[in-house]
């Protein structure tokens, strides 16, 4: 059973593809039937940066920069007479890149970055920018040298720390993401976004436990969550603790109307019913998990197995048979039906 879908799961879009979540501690969004599955990995932070502000507006961009003041930009004592003419001029190749960004084409993307980074050097909007657009040519090496100067100009940015921390996990460095998840949460302990990077990475490191606090330190920030409480679930299944899993689930499915639960929530239900030997159950969350989503070779496997184990061959049979049609000679189905040969001629099923 695929544990991923279009309608799931959150961050920026690195190679591996997170979904939007503001960076922001912003107001929990309660509203129903919103699941971000939690694999891949990454899953803590938020979207890179989706408002893109078209270059009509620039002019309103060079009013305001005016009214701000000299303070607004740290790019002084270069070579350009005003550091607010610099700023504004590396913004304007911001914008421009974003819009190429959109397109998909990441290479012109990253020319204008680099023009933006060359406008302004401290302008670390440009630098974090670039990384992103390095990073999705493949360039891991440097899009990360890029991110760590977005940092390093503004240590005190959430966001840049994020979405460092992100590019460490993807990058396969969990200690580095844990640093800077750390670094988060030391600037803002109410950073649902910084306990989900943590839990990431400390997931990957092995500490399954750290993980599941951390976790559940960022639901109780913002309870709307829901690839979270999948993540959790998951977490519990992998230790072995169906009840407290089984119980995350339906927390997961209680978000949602009876009759859009999505069905890799009831899947993973009835997997955790089946381990607490509540087999009938098991098959009814199964039943209802067919119904959206009818062609999942994972789920009817696991309903025909169920049917076999509690000894009602005949619906067993039918679902093998449809299995059949459907994957025909696939390894699965067909060492589930040898299976039960020898069950069979063991005497060994359910009655």
């Amino acid at each position: 059973m695929s544990s991923q879908s279009d309608s799931f799961r959150p961050a920026r879009q690195w190679a591996i593809d997170p979904r939007a979540i503001d960076h922001s501690r912003i107001t929990p969004r309660h509203a129903k039937g919103n699941l971000y599955w939690p694999e891949p990995l990454i899953a803590s932070t938020g979207s890179f940066r989706s408002i893109v502000v078209q270059p009509r507006h620039s002019t309103l961009l060079l009013v305001a920069l005016a009214l701000c003041g000299p303070t607004y930009c740290g790019c002084k004592g270069l070579r350009r007479p005003s550091t607010l003419s610099q700023l504004a001029e590396s913004r304007e190749f911001i914008f421009e890149g974003q819009a190429q960004a959109l397109d998909g084409d990441w290479d012109r993307a990253e020319e204008l970055f680099r023009d933006a980074v060359e406008a302004c050097p401290q302008d670390e909007r440009a630098h974090s920018h670039l990384a992103e657009s390095l990073w999705n040519q493949g360039q891991t090496d440097e899009a990360l040298v890029a991110q760590q100067k977005a940092v390093e100009i503004n240590p005190n940015e959430v966001r840049h720390r994020l979405e460092l921390g992100d590019m460490y996990l993807a990058a396969g460095n969990p200690q580095g993401a844990l640093v800077e998840a750390e670094a988060v949460l030391d600037i803002d302990r109410l950073s649902f976004a910084g306990w989900n990077l943590k839990g990431n990475a400390l997931d990957a490191l092995g500490r399954q436990r750290d993980a599941l606090a951390a976790f559940q330190r960022s639901l109780a920030i913002d309870d709307s969550q829901n690839w979270v409480y999948a993540r959790v679930a998951h977490l519990y299944e992998r230790e072995q603790r169906p009840q407290r899993a089984l119980a995350t689930w339906q927390t997961l499915e209680d978000r949602f109307d009876s009759d859009a639960v999505p069905p890799d929530v009831l899947y993973h239900e009835a997997l955790a019913l089946r381990e607490l030997t509540r087999h009938e159950e098991a098959i009814e969350r199964l039943l209802l998990a067919r119904r959206h989503d009818p062609d999942s070779i994972e789920l009817l496997a696991t309903l025909a197995d169920l049917q076999w184990e509690v000894g009602d061959r005949g619906s067993a049979q039918l679902t093998l048979n449809g299995l059949r049609n459907g994957w025909p000679n696939h390894p699965r189905v067909e060492s589930m039906a040898e299976r039960w040969r020898q069950q069979e001629a063991s005497g060994r099923v359910l009655r």
